[in-house]
């Protein structure tokens, strides 16, 4: 559904299999996307706020949330995750 631009079919179809996987990551990470995609930031950073509670290191996922804040226009919450992903990066370098 998301690849066809229809993130209300993918939201429902997500939904469901987080009732059926509560623990499933990908499955959380694809409705947060799906929820970005159709512009509900608040419903998005709580979710990925639930998978970063699981995985604190997932980089993706905070660049994510990152922009969902942004797209929420919460700019400073989105610039402190942007400079500590900067960070991040910068110590494998």
């Amino acid at each position: 559904y998301q690849t066809t631009q229809k993130p209300k079919e993918a939201i429902s179809v997500l939904k469901e299999g987080t009732k059926l996987d509560s623990t499933n990551l990908n499955i959380k990470n694809e409705l947060a996307k799906s929820y970005y995609d159709n512009k509900e930031f608040g419903k998005a950073i709580l979710i990925y706020d639930q998978i970063l509670i699981k995985d604190n290191s997932n980089l993706g996922v905070m660049y994510n949330k990152a922009l969902a804040y942004q797209g929420a226009k919460n700019f400073k919450s989105a610039e402190t995750i942007y400079k500590n992903l900067s960070k991040e990066v910068l110590s494998f370098i």
